[in-house]
């Protein structure tokens, strides 16, 4: 089993997510929110903050380059079926961690 990391959204809701090496081959159709982080002397640093089916997300990130050349060293994931749930969710911890974007600063889905 994978451990675990709480995150907390502007509103000061707590999310769980489960911690995976940034190499990890996910599952598909497994939807969720997921976070591109590092960790750092002070914890766990946010850089992209996602949501989607995760194996196709993750994979594009990772493939794009974009995300290793921002220090990214591993990927929270929190399973979420409902999509609705899943862009609050994303709101919500981006209004916390507002440089948590893409490199334009806006979470704008590109390639899929």
């Amino acid at each position: 089993m994978n451990d675990t990391n709480i995150w907390h959204g502007a509103s000061g809701k707590a999310y769980n997510y489960f911690i995976f090496p940034i190499v990890f081959d996910f599952q598909s159709d497994q939807d969720g929110n997921y976070i591109f982080c590092s960790q750092t002397v002070q914890g766990w640093k946010p850089i992209y903050i996602g949501e989607g089916d995760i194996k196709e997300r993750t994979q594009f990130h990772i493939k794009d380059g974009s995300i290793s050349q921002k220090g990214a060293t591993h990927i929270h994931v929190h399973l979420r079926r409902s999509e609705m749930e899943r862009k609050d969710e994303e709101i919500d911890l981006l209004n916390k961690y507002g440089k948590s974007h893409s490199p334009k600063e806006r979470n704008v889905k590109v390639g899929g």
